[in-house]
């Protein structure tokens, strides 16, 4: 007779054995998501905590964050920024934001930008209105450090003037921004810039069509980007040594293509110093619609004067080194003028410095 209960425990037991294994692991998943759901929000407060020390401020209306069991998600409702300017903050505002991250990565988080996006000054009615087809960015970073990678992606963007029958003043294909430090160097970021298609009144003018950009650069000397006057910046750049390490500058349109490459920095004085090697071929109806007459001709011949034969995009083109060094500004041989110092043509914002941590 006492087998009976016993057979009974024990089928008991192996019935609710599942059920408790199961239990354990919801509440072990339930934790590991919540975790990672805080890791996830913290990397955004402190993303917002630094850029708020720099003078620039990130708010939404209502932000909410879910996604459980598998992903986290974090929705910001009507987002307003607001930047340094000098004469009053640069506002912009959308309609908010989604961010998504994977609840085994909660440091990479993509985030995708409702529009359309209105700009202006503070206190004023919006300037000009920027919409697109689709806005995506990227961020890598952590709670304790800067962001490590950011990469923003815009499909279609369109910028026009503000209001309901606004002109459009600008649009492109395609707009990429990658932004990284260096491994090796937590004071210099390397950035990759690439607008595809870019239509406005004056390039269509000038360069016969839409044009194409491409920026590959290293920038060192720079560790955050505190609110601060132009001025304010560029002295900061200039004592910490710093340097635009330019792997490439290109710009091509139906009229017109350039490369360069090279180093920039600023001397003691705030003037530009270092040289670049630039590339270029111009189509003749480019330099007869901006030089008239002769005037056309005399800059045909001055640039087969001053660089030497090459090759772009397989077709001929001139190769020369823009040189600035102690103020004088030179193209291949030929000093053409002296270089100011930026400081001066960037007078210093008072109402932006003062606010300068």
């Amino acid at each position: 007779m006492s087998e009976a209960p016993s057979q009974h425990r024990r089928h008991t037991l192996l019935v609710a054995l599942p059920t408790v294994i199961l239990l354990l692991i919801i509440a072990g998943w339930s934790a590991f998501w919540f975790h990672a759901e805080h890791r996830a929000n913290q990397v955004i407060d402190s993303w917002l905590a630094r850029e708020s020390a720099a003078g620039r401020q990130y708010t939404c209306a209502d932000r909410s964050s879910g996604g459980y069991p598998f992903e986290i998600h974090v929705n910001c409702s009507e987002i307003t920024v607001e930047l340094p300017g000098r004469a009053s903050p640069v506002v912009a505002k959308a309609a908010g934001f989604v961010g998504l991250a994977q609840v085994y990565d909660p440091r990479h988080i993509i985030v995708e930008l409702k529009g359309p996006m209105t700009i202006g000054s503070a206190g004023a009615e919006p300037q000009v209105t920027l919409s697109w087809k689709l806005a995506d960015a990227s961020v890598v970073g952590s709670a304790d450090s800067s962001d490590e990678r950011l990469s923003v992606v815009l499909d279609k963007p369109v910028l026009h003037a503000a209001g309901p029958e606004g002109a459009a003043l600008a649009s492109a294909d395609r707009v990429e921004l990658h932004a990284r430090r260096d491994p090796e160097d937590s004071k210099t970021y390397i950035v990759l810039a690439h607008a595809a298609q870019i239509v406005a009144p004056q390039t269509e003018a000038w360069f016969g069509g839409a044009l194409t950009a491409e920026l590959q650069v290293a920038v060192s000397g720079v560790d955050n980007i505190p609110r601060a006057s132009v001025s304010d910046l560029l002295h900061r750049f200039a004592d910490a040594d710093g340097k635009l390490d330019v792997a490439l500058i290109r710009l091509t349109a139906p009229d017109i293509a350039a490369e360069a490459r090279g180093t920039v920095s600023l001397d003691a004085a705030g003037r530009p110093e270092g040289s670049l090697i630039v590339t270029g071929r111009a189509a003749s109806a480019l330099l007869d619609n901006v030089f008239a007459g002769s005037n056309a001709d005399m800059v045909r011949f001055g640039l087969s004067l001053l660089g030497q034969p090459a090759v772009l995009g397989g077709k001929p083109a001139s190769r020369v080194e823009v040189d600035a060094r102690n103020g004088k500004l030179r193209i291949g041989p030929i000093k053409v003028g002296a270089i100011p110092s930026l400081y001066r043509l960037l007078p210093p914002d008072a109402s932006a410095a003062g606010n300068a941590p």
